[in-house]
């Protein structure tokens, strides 16, 4: 599978999901860290934002993992990223932007830090 292969099948999950809503786009924004992926879905309908409560769950996830691995190894190689933005239309067509949120990251790697320190006993 490629880049395009996985944004298709999250296009797919997704309209499939929404149960034939009328949208104009719908953002997917995405928290992706080594063991974890979160969504927060928004539909856009004549400019009003509506949460979207679709439930992405393990297969989006998994998607979203290996999404990650092919975007860090596969041109047109993209910047490590921890956050996305997917926007998808009602003609199908998806836009992906790959984020790097350095704050966020640097509270979760101190986070994670402080938890491995309490794990051992320090």
């Amino acid at each position: 599978m490629d880049e395009s292969e996985i944004l298709s099948l999250l296009a797919n999950d997704i309209l499939n999901k929404n149960h034939q809503q009328p949208f104009d786009r719908i953002l997917v924004e995405i928290q992706r860290q080594e063991n974890f992926v979160g969504f927060c879905c928004w539909s856009f309908l004549n400019n009003e934002k509506n949460n979207l409560h679709l439930h992405l769950g393990f297969h989006e996830a998994k998607a979203i993992m290996k999404l990650y691995t092919i975007t860090q190894t596969q041109p047109p190689i993209h910047k490590d990223w921890n956050k996305a933005k997917l926007t998808l239309y009602p003609d199908g067509k998806v836009d992906m932007e790959y984020i790097w949120d350095a704050e966020w990251q640097a509270k979760i790697d101190k986070y994670n830090a402080e938890a491995e320190k309490s794990k051992n006993g320090e």
